[in-house]
């Protein structure tokens, strides 16, 4: 039985390899997986650098990792079509974080954004099969459910120890492991269409047991604990006398010929809708931010709407000590001092006058700005219940008299929603917002928002 051991000290030096490798599963019977020394390895490329406590990895190892792991993942599941046995060693948290090139993302987003600078990546993702585990905490009492993980419970006794228990898929699922007196799986096999099988067990207590990291690896092969384990593989997965010799697969029928262009052919479309998924997914994370503009408050809402500003043509400034919300340039050169505002009723008065306070301390530092006052006014309600306006009649007549504009949020991804079908409103929806003194009118139509509306919907005010 040919085995290769994938970042595992648990076979001889011939048979090792590590994840970085091109290493082909297809040359052997077994492949047994140890990620944790996978993550300890980019642990230590990550110099000490954190994350929310996990480390954290530059741009470009991260994305080779991320890379990596897919790839590992597409073996794995052609090495499982092909009768593969995968045996993944179960460890602690293997996650880590990844830096995200934040300028590739702007140039393919809609918004100028502040996506998160770090993405988390779970080195487990590679194993194949719809595999999910949950962490459990560190423990030994384990229990036998199949006989024939008895050999490796008999060979590491007291060495035994599990992080995770196995959550799906529980259909193919076959449990030989649980934690004792209840039903948490914590070894087992998964079996799913194709032929192979992955095996997934508790690991072993690295302490004092010749197979833990250090610089002795010369010498993990002949480990007491590895022997056992080798020999409790090649006693549970050695060809059974019943299954057909490899020559066999070079004698096909026409209906195998068949079934081999239709799986590839499914194969294919299913990348292909993957990859449509994927971006379908990503298309709906935009539309969900856009709909923030009618739903959210403080920062989060600000920071929507400065990007539907920068959409239609705004360059927002960045700036240190600020007072206003939001200090945006029109592509005239007219500068705009904007307050945005979540309410859960009709904006306040108050608004309105800080807002002027703002202007009033712009113009003492030669800064000639427009003051903009951007509502989301009832927000806690559905559009069809918000009824009432959002900007008081005392309210309109002081900002009024102050050349402020007073528009609400809906009205602003009205505009984006419009100059995204037609850009050639872009400018209108611009001078619309620097120009209206008062109460802005028109672009909230949610029937030209939405393309699905409540048949009882009234139109906001």
């Amino acid at each position: 039985m040919r085995t290769l051991y994938l970042d595992s000290y648990l076979g001889p030096v011939q048979d090792r390899s590590v994840f970085e490798a091109s290493v082909s599963p297809h040359d052997y019977d077994v492949v047994v997986w140890e990620p944790h020394h996978t993550f300890r390895r980019y642990e230590d490329r990550a110099n000490g650098n954190l994350e929310k406590g996990r480390p954290a990895l530059s741009v470009d190892i991260g994305g080779k990792l991320r890379a990596l792991t897919n790839e590992w993942r597409k073996r794995f599941r052609e090495y499982m079509v092909d009768g593969g046995i995968l045996v993944v060693l179960l460890p602690d948290d293997v996650r880590l974080m990844l830096e995200r090139d934040l300028e590739r993302i702007a140039r393919n987003s809609w918004s100028n954004s502040n996506p998160s600078k770090y993405s988390a990546l779970d080195i487990l993702t590679a194993i194949p099969l719809g595999v999910k585990t949950s962490l459990e905490g560190t423990g030994r009492m384990i229990e036998i459910t199949d006989p024939r993980f008895s050999g490796l419970a008999a060979a590491w006794d007291g060495h035994l120890t599990y992080h995770r228990s196995i959550t799906a898929p529980v259909a193919t699922l076959a449990p030989g492991l649980r934690i004792q007196g209840t039903q948490r799986v914590v070894g087992g096999r998964v079996k799913g269409e194709e032929r192979g099988t992955v095996v997934l067990l508790p690991d072993v207590q690295r302490e004092d047991s010749g197979i833990n990291s250090g610089s002795n690896q010369a010498s993990r092969g002949s480990d007491v604990l590895a022997d056992e384990f080798n020999r409790w593989l090649a006693e549970t997965f050695t060809e059974e006398p019943n299954e057909l010799p490899d020559w066999t697969k070079t004698y096909q029928f026409a209906s195998e010929l068949k079934r081999d262009a239709t799986r590839q052919k499914l194969e294919e479309q299913r990348s292909n809708a993957s990859k449509n998924l994927e971006a379908l997914a990503s298309s709906q994370m935009q539309d969900d931010r856009l709909k923030q503009l009618i739903a959210a408050t403080g920062k989060p809402l600000e920071e929507v709407v400065s990007e539907a500003l920068c959409f239609l043509g705004f360059k927002v400034e960045e700036r240190e000590g600020r007072r206003a919300d939001i200090y945006a340039t029109g592509s005239s050169g007219d500068r705009g001092l904007v307050e945005v505002k979540g309410a859960s009723k009709s904006a306040s008065e108050r608004k309105a006058a800080q807002l002027e306070k703002w202007v009033l301390e712009a113009m003492d530092a030669d800064e000639r700005r427009k003051g903009i006052l951007i509502v989301n006014g009832w927000r806690d309600r559905p559009l069809s219940s918000r009824c009432s306006p959002v900007f008081p009649n005392q309210m309109v007549g002081f900002s009024t008299a102050r050349s402020h504009c007073l528009m609400t949020t809906t009205q602003l991804l009205g505009m984006v929603i419009r100059c995204g079908e037609d850009k050639s409103l872009l400018r209108e929806a611009e001078e619309s917002i620097l120009s209206t003194v008062g109460r802005l009118e028109g672009w909230d139509d949610i029937g030209s928002i939405f393309a699905k509306v409540p048949d009882d919907e009234i139109r906001g005010t």
